[in-house]
């Protein structure tokens, strides 16, 4: 009888350890999760700051392109003014499909990048 109480013991030590081993093993586990979980976070709130600031670029890039092509215009209309003649050629920079048809400066205008080549002889008096 006791070498059966012994056994049941020993074998009741040895399922404890066990299910210790396993809790800390499901605890390991669950803190990688987490720390995974807050590194996901992170890289999303990186990834959106960082398309946030492109995104701020990129308009002020197409406000410095209004601001030049209505510079070149104000040029072209001076030249005009004056008498000379000026040549004023936009073209658009936006990426289209085949199927699509060639952009036109109104399109561009509206915020897609554009192209200004002016030719104003201007002479200074």
């Amino acid at each position: 009888m006791r070498e059966e109480l012994e056994k049941a013991l020993g074998q009741c030590k040895q399922l404890n350890s066990q299910l210790n081993k396993e809790r800390r093993r499901y605890s390991d586990l669950e803190s990688k999760l987490k720390e995974d979980s807050v590194l996901a976070r992170i890289k999303y709130a990186e990834k959106s700051q960082k398309m946030f600031d492109l995104s701020q670029e990129l308009s002020s890039l197409k406000l410095k392109n209004q601001e030049l092509l209505a510079e070149k215009v104000l040029c072209a209309n001076d030249c005009s003014y004056l008498g000379h003649e000026a040549e004023l050629n936009v073209v658009g920079e936006t990426e289209r499909n085949d199927s699509e048809e060639e952009p036109s400066a109104a399109d561009d205008a509206g915020g897609d990048f554009v192209d200004v080549d002016l030719a104003c002889p201007v002479t200074s008096s």
